[in-house]
């Protein structure tokens, strides 16, 4: 073998050396940059999720407050209710024992 030709495959070993490595790197990028979009991808469902969880519970507490004043109204009316009639008859009462 000539010098010249060692030379040749020397450079040619080179090159396919360099375009091996180009690769591996480029494919370690790829790989890196998925599992990036993946983790982003994750971190974007969980937070969608808290907030979805986050407005359920608001929701359910202000239809629990809001039943909680119906009540709460509901409650008062039948308390006047009960006590302007009965007021009425223990001031008859009242009259009467006067």
């Amino acid at each position: 073998m000539t010098a010249k030709k060692a030379a040749v495959q020397i450079a040619a070993a080179k090159a396919a050396a360099q375009k091996a490595a180009t690769e591996k790197v480029a494919a370690a990028e790829k790989a890196a940059a998925e599992k990036v979009a993946a983790a982003e991808k994750a971190a974007t469902v969980r937070v969608a999720a808290a907030k979805a969880a986050a407005a359920k519970a608001a929701a359910e507490k202000a239809a629990a407050e809001k039943a909680a004043a119906i009540a709460s109204k509901k409650n008062s009316k039948l308390l006047k209710a009960v006590t302007k009639p009965l007021a009425g008859l223990a001031k008859a009462l009242g009259g009467l024992f006067d």
